[in-house]
């Protein structure tokens, strides 16, 4: 079993209640670092060669750094051919709003 207590944050153990505190509210990390991501729209345009290509993608991220790591990499891959040499690069990070299922 994977996870860690509810309560008192010690590591799970499996079929044991919880040494410290005597409890069995065990939750697995995983599971909980995704509920945490939301979805971010990240604009890049990047300066090659006298112009400037933009590109647009849908990413989940934890926060405003993680989204704009992800979509960076992502646009990068989608825009340029491999070893293209990039000049000046734009970020624009837009936070899509939770629906209120979501939120819950």
């Amino acid at each position: 079993m994977k996870g860690f207590c509810a309560s008192c944050k010690h590591r799970a153990h499996p079929g044991v209640d919880c040494p410290k505190c005597g409890c069995c509210r065990y939750k697995d990390r995983k599971v909980l670092r995704e509920a945490r991501q939301r979805t971010w729209i990240v604009t890049a345009a990047f300066f090659v060669r006298n112009r400037w290509i933009e590109r647009e993608v849908r990413v989940k991220a934890g926060g405003q750094g993680g989204a704009a790591l992800k979509g960076l990499t992502l646009t990068k891959q989608l825009a340029l051919r491999p070893l293209q040499r990039v000049q000046q690069v734009k970020l624009t990070l837009i936070p899509v709003p939770q629906s209120r299922k979501e939120a819950q």
